[in-house]
């Protein structure tokens, strides 16, 4: 297991997983947190309303993560012998768009007014669309045997052991 800052090299989808979940659920907690202590404790309304204090909240997290969670997902590209790139361009699509709902909520309004709707329903149908590709190519299949051009194997490396097969007569 690399750097958790680092988009160089490979990780298995047990290394992807943890700091996804793990960042996620991290995220989610420190949000609902700092969101009730800045709105007197109705979260639930803050976040349904576009409170500006919620949504900013909302996107300074997202930035905090958004690194360690794009290096991950590029490890594990790495290890399927894809480039970064593709994942970047993602996840800087997911960070436009939560940055972009900020700004509606602090100009006292919402992308679902208006005309803005459809491009951003567009933009969203898209961008599940990918998100379903990213989340089965990167955490559910295997990466590719061997060596590649991105660097050794993380599952077949020196400190990785292979269960026992024992041999029947």
């Amino acid at each position: 297991m690399g750097s958790m800052f680092s988009a160089k090299g490979r990780s298995r989808r047990s290394e992807f997983w943890l700091i996804c979940i793990g960042l996620s659920v991290l995220a989610g907690i420190v949000n609902t947190v700092i969101v009730a202590m800045l709105v007197g404790g109705d979260w639930l309304a803050s976040m349904r309303d576009q409170s500006p204090l919620a949504a900013t909240s909302s996107a300074a997290l997202s930035l905090l993560i958004f690194w360690p969670l794009t290096a991950a997902a590029i490890r594990r590209a790495h290890d399927r012998d894809q480039g970064g790139t593709p994942v970047l361009i993602f996840q800087l699509c997911g960070l436009a768009f939560t940055a972009s709902d900020t700004v509606f909520a602090w100009m006292g309004g919402s992308w679902q007014e208006g005309p803005l709707f459809w491009a951003f329903g567009l933009f969203a149908l898209i961008y599940l669309i990918a998100a379903l590709y990213f989340l089965v190519t990167l955490g559910f299949l295997d990466g590719t045997r061997g060596p590649n051009r991105f660097g050794p194997s993380p599952k077949h490396s020196a400190n990785y052991r292979a269960p026992a097969i024992d041999a029947v007569d």
